[in-house]
């Protein structure tokens, strides 16, 4: 959708990075504002309705026929937002002539029956056999992990107590050095 887009990067760049895109391929957007702000860019056409009368009366009738000229949209709102599953408009300059450059080709675009078989294994034999128990596994494992790194304090006499704070305060003190060190001696003056 655009409005994600927008959010994303503002509108001023949105728009600019929007108005550089050589191909749009757009699918039913669940969004008015992306749906509108497509049909817009797709341009209206022409459309004549003809609607003829006729009445009669005793001295004999009469036909009159009269043409209305509407503008209307290409692809409309509507019609963007409902499309089914698949469908699609594709917008690129090379589709077109000379004179209708950017001309919107509207369709169905299918999935091979290969993506399909290759979906329907991922999510049964992949994730089923190989990925969910490799990530039970390494949850239970990190969770293990997470329990032994927990003392419980209370089980401790005081000596103990301080042992155990001095050797943590050791291990902090060995890390911050690892990660920040003191500079040697020439650069300290």
């Amino acid at each position: 959708s655009l409005n994600q887009f927008f959010e994303l990067y503002g509108d001023k760049r949105g728009k600019a990075l929007v108005s550089g895109l050589y191909t749009h391929v757009l699918f039913g957007p669940n969004d008015s504002a992306t749906a509108e702000e497509y049909s817009k860019k797709f341009g209206n056409k022409t459309e004549i309705t003809t609607s003829v009368s006729r009445s009669s009366s005793a001295t004999g009738g009469s036909t009159s026929v009269s043409k209305q000229i509407h503008q209307v949209p290409l692809i409309s709102v509507d019609q963007i937002e409902r499309f089914p599953q698949g469908k699609a408009i594709i917008a690129n300059p090379g589709y077109g002539d000379k004179n209708d450059t950017r001309r919107p080709l509207m369709g169905k675009i299918g999935i091979p029956e290969e993506d399909i078989k290759r979906e329907i294994n991922a999510q049964t034999v992949i994730w089923q056999k190989k990925v969910r128990p490799a990530l039970a596994q390494r949850m239970a494992t990190l969770k293990e992990k997470q329990q032994q790194k927990y003392l419980d304090l209370s089980q401790l006499n005081h000596k103990e107590k301080q042992d155990w704070t001095t050797e943590q305060l050791q291990l902090r003190l060995a890390h911050a050095e690892e990660l920040l060190p003191m500079p040697p001696e020439k650069e300290k003056k």
